[in-house]
This record gives C-alpha cells, sequence and structure tokens, in this order.
C-alpha cells in the first residue's frame, strides 16, 4: 500500500479511500497473492453430494463462519480480463465496489504492473483464476435506494458516480478494526447474443472449475482448512448479459466437481429466497434434473446444457 498506492480518478472513490485509511487504523497485514491454470475438468460429474448450497438475499456481508471452525470462506471478485482494471474510475459494479472496500486490491494490481508482471484473469483466451488471501476489509459501502439518505435510486453501477461525494461520503462506513477477506477472482464471457454455444458453456464451467478447485487446494494445503466456503452471486448475469439459471448451473456443477464443502449464492436486491422461486432456485431443479443419481460426463452435461436453449440477455 505504501510502495504502490492506489490511483483513483473518480471523486467518489477517493472520498471511499479516504474513509478507508483515514488516520489511527494504518494497513497492516499479509497478502497472499497466486495466479492459477486453467485446471483439466474432470470427466465425471455427480450429484452435490456433501456440497451444501445455501441462498442468501443481498450481497456479500463479509461474515465470519462461526459454526465451521477450521473453514476457510472465499468471496467471488467477478472479474473482468484485467484483474481489477477498472476499480479507479466511476465504474461500481461488483468487481469495482469490492476493491472499493479493500483498497489493498488495487495495490496489487498496481504493484504487478510495476513490476512487469501479468495482472489479468484470462490469457490467450484461457482462464488463468487469481486468489488473493488476507486482504482487509476497511469500509462497508450501502448501495442500496434510501431515500432520506439522498440515494433515492441507490448507488450501485452507474448511479454511483453520479451521486455527490456528501452522499457517498453517507454510504460508506468504516470498518474498525478492518476483517480479512480471501478473494477469488474469476472473469465471465461478456455478451454474446443470441443463444449460448456449448463452447461457450464448456469456457464458463472451465472458469468457474478451474477457480473453484484452486481456492479448494490452496486453502486446504497450504492453511490446512478443514472445509472451503464459496460465496459468490450472479457472475456474469449483470452488464455482462449473461443467463442467470445458467450461470447459476455451472457454478452448481463447479462446486461438485472441485470439491467445496459449501456454497453460499447471494441474490442481490432482486430476488429473495423464497422456495418457489428465483433463478438460484430454478438451476437448482434444473441440475438435480440434468444429472441422475451416478452421475454423468461432463461433456454430456456440456451437450445436455447446450441444448436447452439458453439465451444471452439482450
Amino acid at each position: 500500500m505504501a510502495d504502490h498506492p492506489p490511483r483513483w480518478t473518480n471523486p467518489n472513490k477517493q472520498v471511499v479511500f479516504d474513509i478507508a485509511c483515514s488516520t489511527g487504523s494504518p494497513v497492516a497485514g499479509r497478502i497472499e497473492y497466486s495466479r492459477w491454470p486453467e485446471l483439466p475438468l474432470p470427466e465425471r460429474i455427480l450429484q452435490l453430494g456433501p456440497t451444501v448450497v445455501s441462498q442468501a438475499p443481498g450481497f456479500y456481508p463479509y461474515a465470519a463462519e462461526p459454526e465451521l471452525p477450521g473453514a476457510v470462506a472465499w468471496h467471488v471478485n467477478f472479474a473482468a480480463w484485467e484483474l481489477f482494471g477498472w476499480y479507479a474510475g466511476g465504474s461500481a459494479a461488483q468487481d469495482e465496489l469490492q476493491v472499493a472496500e479493500h483498497p489493498v486490491l488495487a495495490s496489487i494490481r498496481e504493484a504487478l504492473l510495476a513490476e512487469g508482471a501479468v495482472a489479468r484473469t484470462v490469457v490467450a483466451g484461457r482462464p488463468t483464476p487469481v486468489l488473493v488471501r488476507g486482504a482487509e476489509r476497511r469500509v462497508r459501502i450501502d448501495t442500496q435506494p434510501d431515500a432520506a439518505a439522498g440515494r433515492p435510486d441507490g448507488i450501485y453501477g452507474r448511479h454511483f458516480p453520479s451521486a455527490t461525494t456528501a452522499v457517498v461520503a453517507r454510504a460508506t462506513t468504516r470498518i474498525d478494526p478492518p476483517t480479512i477477506s480471501n478473494i477469488l477472482a474469476i472473469a465471465a464471457i461478456n455478451h454474446r447474443g443470441g443463444e449460448y454455444t456449448a463452447d461457450q458453456i464448456a469456457w464458463t464451467l472451465s472458469t468457474a472449475y478451474s477457480g473453484f478447485r484452486a481456492a479448494v487446494l490452496e486453502a486446504r494445503t497450504v492453511v490446512g482448512a478443514t472445509a472451503i466456503i464459496i460465496h459468490t452471486g450472479h457472475w456474469g448475469g449483470g452488464a455482462f448479459g449473461g443467463d442467470r439459471v445458467l450461470m447459476a448451473i455451472l457454478q452448481l456443477a463447479a462446486a461438485s466437481l472441485a470439491g467445496v464443502d459449501r456454497l453460499v449464492y447471494h441474490e442481490g436486491f432482486s430476488e429473495g429466497v423464497e422456495p418457489s422461486g428465483g433463478p438460484v432456485t430454478e438451476a437448482r431443479r434444473r441440475f438435480a434434473d440434468l444429472i441422475p443419481e451416478d452421475g454423468t460426463g461432463t461433456a454430456a452435461l456440456i451437450e445436455d446444457l447446450a441444448g436447452l436453449g439458453f439465451r444471452w440477455r439482450d
């Protein structure tokens, strides 16, 4: 953070940073960064088995996991191909807001660039997931609508750069002492239009699997974790135009293949967790229907999904 400070270009991001790193709470701790290769998909996929899937309203609370002592939790960063590439400006989707709350992620990018290292989650068209352990979460940004606080439409996405600095400051709460987060950065395919092809589905499954498996291996072999939890959401289902049901199915499949113990699916603003509705509930139903009790070939699952006619959102 001292040698490679964030280089904010948007005044609202600077306001958040000033609150996050004001005097009295110096940055501290150790960061572990690793970039992983694409990992080969297993040939067969089973039902979820020991993987527990839970659904939660809203966005990541980054809360402790007291009921699972010895567990390591990861929070998916919905990265673009450039790792944390648009953190500095007015963009305020999930990726950029996560960096604003964990400003050391911006310094990681600046350090990589200064060293001439690769700061990407996709290289030569193939996924290279990034893991970051030990990132301080120094602020909490409330992006939800609150007319009384001057943000009737919230400050998520395109509403963030148009908000006043005073509104952003009121929405930002300093966390002191900071909490610690582990970040898994994987990039989804951007909006393509029409129906999903088998190649697009295979690429997406490989990306999610490689990231999830890297998180499992890192946590078990380096940290000695007894359980691995991955927090995710509508990865690729926002500005990238992905189908949220399909993206959820593929993340369920990746969790099963990778040996994740618990997958926590945060459903954002619009979807609740009622048993009868929402894209994640639909994805869980379809996943169970697609895979027989004795499993199926991973390649067959990809072809079956391609035949269901999932479409990119216009």
